[in-house]
């Protein structure tokens, strides 16, 4: 998928995202929404520590306003210890298309392996040497 055939620029723009902690947790967060079978999720059911934690609900409105994920107006208290039992909202996806665009955009970049090492240049660095196997008598 090519989302720059499909969205216009200001939208490309507010769906790519810096790296930053905020991006990995909402990239989270959205593979979680599509991969729910009915596309819900509480915001509880999503692991993260407390690092992760603190940028939570600015993940949650900033996926709100770009028209990923919606409140789709169930609400129940939380189950996550910390959080005193407050009152949390269930969200579904709103746009899939939306939400492929912004996995495609923010997709983590892969870095190469390291070139292997031949294995002369390994035998002549010491990491390497050849011993001839040795056979019990019969």
């Amino acid at each position: 998928m090519n989302p720059e055939l499909y969205f216009d620029k200001r939208t490309l723009s507010r769906l790519t995202w810096k790296e930053s902690p905020m991006r990995t947790l909402a990239l989270l967060i959205v593979n979680r929404v599509m991969r729910s079978p009915i596309n819900t999720v509480w915001p509880d059911e999503i692991p993260m520590t407390t690092a992760e934690a603190r940028p939570a609900p600015n993940v949650w409105r900033v996926l709100l306003a770009i028209g990923i994920i919606r409140q789709n107006g169930e609400y129940r208290r939380s189950n996550r210890a910390g959080r005193r039992a407050s009152l949390i909202f269930q969200y579904q996806l709103s746009d899939r298309e939306r939400a492929e665009a912004f996995l495609w955009l923010n997709k983590p970049k892969v870095q190469s392996p390291p070139p292997i090492a031949s294995a002369a240049s390994r035998e002549a660095q010491g990491e390497m040497s050849i011993v001839s196997p040795s056979f019990p008598n019969n």
